[in-house]
């Protein structure tokens, strides 16, 4: 979706019963005045629910990514890019174009992605319906074939985090804890002996004791 497509959803245009999750677009949220059903990622799903159950949305007309009550979209826009325009700075992905102030990664970056991709699994045609452009067969088709096209031809080339990966960094996390707690309690033996050796030295009766120890 465009950015202020997203920002405009409400809870009542997603269908999360379903896989994929139904998702509609409506007229007048969209650039060319025309709504349509979409769909996406089980795994993007999750997020979403995840989100809503966050923040406590849960009425039919409360928008999906409203933080703090947020009833404008354009609020909500304004907000996500301020978080973007930083994530970018922190990843060093904040370089301009040449003799531009625009971005080289903006949010419109994510639907040529995502056109390349849909275009690469089925057509396109198929990519210029599920972005909403005008020129695509593909708004006379069923929605059950639209449905079943995305399902299988790609949503497998759409997750962006994979529940195999979300496993590898649990345990690389797991292991990173591990390691820590080792180097604590090396660092409070190192500790522990530094102490024992100034208390050593401050007695210089028990410290030739203990050094004659070590000589037999």
């Amino acid at each position: 979706m465009r950015a202020i497509e997203a920002c405009s959803l409400r809870l009542s245009d997603l269908d999360l019963t379903r896989s994929p999750t139904r998702i509609t677009v409506r007229p007048e949220t969209t650039k060319t005045k025309r709504g349509r059903v979409i769909y996406c990622s089980d795994e993007a799903s999750k997020h979403i629910q995840k989100l809503t159950e966050m923040h406590e949305i849960n009425r039919p007309n409360d928008l999906i990514f409203s933080v703090n009550g947020s009833r404008e979209p354009i609020t909500i826009y304004n907000r996500i890019l301020e978080q973007f325009e930083k994530l970018q700075r922190i990843a060093d992905k904040d370089q301009r174009k040449e003799n531009s102030r625009r971005h080289k990664i903006t949010f419109h970056s994510f639907r040529r992605t995502c056109y390349s991709i849909i275009s690469e699994n089925v057509s396109s045609d198929f990519a210029n319906w599920f972005l909403g452009h005008h020129h695509s067969s593909y708004w006379t088709y069923k929605e059950s074939k639209r449905r079943n096209i995305y399902l299988t031809k790609c949503m497998p080339f759409l997750i962006i985090y994979q529940e195999t990966r979300d496993n590898t960094i649990e345990a690389s996390l797991k292991e990173k804890d591990k390691t820590i707690k080792l180097l604590a309690n090396r660092i409070a033996d190192i500790e522990r002996n530094q102490k024992y050796v100034m208390d050593l030295m401050q007695d210089p009766v028990q410290l030739r004791k203990k050094l004659e120890q070590s000589a037999t």
